[in-house]
């Protein structure tokens, strides 16, 4: 795992990437339900701007890719995100949402593509 950060005047860059292997990902029970540790690398892309009242605006780019056996159980992914955040009381208390769009993409013609939208709204409070 690799992950950089930058800050400078409000703005902020980060990133990460992330590789997992392992030599068998995929265990069996005795009803023969498969499951499956994810193998393959990850990585993650963000640009933000703090303004000075504490509203925060962010993109982000998040790109997953699934390797070797476990393609038919997880898909390639895709997602653009845009968020915003409110910083109360310095960062004690933050409010933030975001809206994303998904792209799924299958390797094998077993499951079809999908794409979705999705958003979140969560409140972060700290002590």
């Amino acid at each position: 795992m690799v992950d950089f950060l930058y800050k400078h005047n409000g703005w902020a860059f980060s990133s990460e990437f992330i590789h997992r292997t392992t030599n068998d990902p995929l265990t069996e029970n005795e009803e023969g339900n498969i499951r499956y540790v994810y193998k393959g690398h990850g990585e993650n892309y963000q640009l933000s701007y703090l303004w000075k009242k504490n509203y925060e605006l962010a993109l982000r780019y998040t790109h997953l890719m699934p390797q070797d056996q476990i393609y038919e159980l997880a898909p390639k992914r895709r997602e653009y995100t845009l968020g915003a955040s409110k910083y109360i009381k310095g960062h004690r208390l933050k409010l933030q949402t975001d809206v994303s769009y998904l792209q799924s993409d299958w390797i094998t013609d077993a499951n079809p593509d999908t794409n979705a939208w999705q958003w979140r709204f969560q409140i972060e409070a700290g002590i």
